[in-house]
């Protein structure tokens, strides 16, 4: 889930509904009342495609004709929004692979603890023998 700029709504996923491309604009049209010729020839790749697509948010449809800078700040706050939700997402993998190195590590120290318990055990043990080995050889 991610939160919006204001923090106040929550979406599902930064990409739902937020890239309208379905929606069309017709640049011979005096859609809400933008009445300019637009010479095609000379836009950029980038400026094509925003004359091409709408961005529907939370606060509105904004299309590059109708107002270029509303329409630039609306994109901001998607790219923003999509940016949050890859950095939660990184933070959370990045979160998982330290409890998973914790878990491997604490099962390391546990193994080797007992490792450690198990040689204690059997130096003493040897330590034992050879007390009796050479309190045999002194009686001989």
């Amino acid at each position: 889930m991610a939160n919006n700029l204001q923090g106040d709504e929550m979406f599902e996923d930064a990409s739902d509904c937020c890239w309208n491309e379905s929606a069309r604009f017709n640049m011979d049209s005096s859609e809400n009342g933008c009445d300019k010729s637009i010479d095609l020839s000379r836009l950029t790749n980038k400026k094509k495609q925003y004359l091409k697509d709408a961005i529907i948010d939370k606060n509105g449809a904004y299309s590059y004709l109708g107002d270029p800078i509303e329409y630039k700040k609306a994109r901001k706050r998607l790219q923003n929004r999509e940016s949050a939700v890859r950095s939660r997402q990184r933070k959370k993998n990045y979160q998982e692979t330290l409890e998973q190195q914790i878990e491997e590590l604490v099962e390391d120290l546990k193994d080797a603890s007992e490792e450690r318990d198990k040689l204690k055990k059997q130096n003493t043990q040897l330590l034992s023998e050879n007390n009796v080995l050479k309190q045999q050889v002194a009686y001989f």
